[in-house]
């Protein structure tokens, strides 16, 4: 397979789905602990997170406490967030039995959750027009852990280390769904 180089915008996402993850699995942090812990430029980190925070997706919570046993000089540092109510994701499971329906946060909090069997009455169904292309770059990017089950996307969510975990440092492979 021909590999070839990742476009500014790709590589743009990419940093956004890695600071995302970053902040979901640290809690509230700073943009220099996240340049840190991506090994990306602490200016690419502040102009990311900034066009985040005017989209409503990362707000800043306030400085950073004070650790006195460890004064440092320069500017204290502030504290960011993800906004977990400003998007949502909606997802559903269709079988020959029934359809599930949920929608959660960005948190992955479940907001709200309906089972019906099907030959009950439905009240309304959503269509989705997603292109098969679409479809298909999404699912063949999936990656997911050996060993500890984390999940990736060579494009969206992607390994530090390409084919390796960065929870354990096994291997990863095509996720199965």
């Amino acid at each position: 397979m021909e590999k070839r180089g990742i476009s500014k915008l790709d590589l743009k996402r990419r940093n956004r789905m890695q600071i995302l993850r970053v902040i979901r699995e640290t809690g509230p942090i700073s943009r220099v602990d996240v340049a840190s812990a991506l090994e990306i430029t602490r200016a690419a980190v502040t102009i990311i997170t900034n066009e985040m925070i005017e989209e409503g997706v990362l707000v800043e919570i306030g400085e950073a406490p004070v650790n006195t046993e460890k004064l440092q000089k320069g500017r204290r540092k502030i504290l960011i967030d993800i906004n977990v109510n400003s998007k949502f994701a909606l997802g559903a499971t269709v079988d020959e039995k029934e359809v599930s329906i949920g929608l959660t946060n960005l948190n992955a909090e479940v907001l709200d959750k309906a089972l019906t069997e099907l030959g009950d009455k439905i009240d309304y169904a959503i269509n989705v027009d997603v292109p098969d292309e679409n479809i298909i770059n999404r699912m063949s990017g999936r990656r997911a852990c050996v060993n500890c089950g984390a999940t990736y996307h060579v494009v969206h969510i992607p390994p530090k280390t390409e084919g390796i975990c960065d929870k354990c440092n096994s291997e990863l492979i095509l996720r199965d769904d």
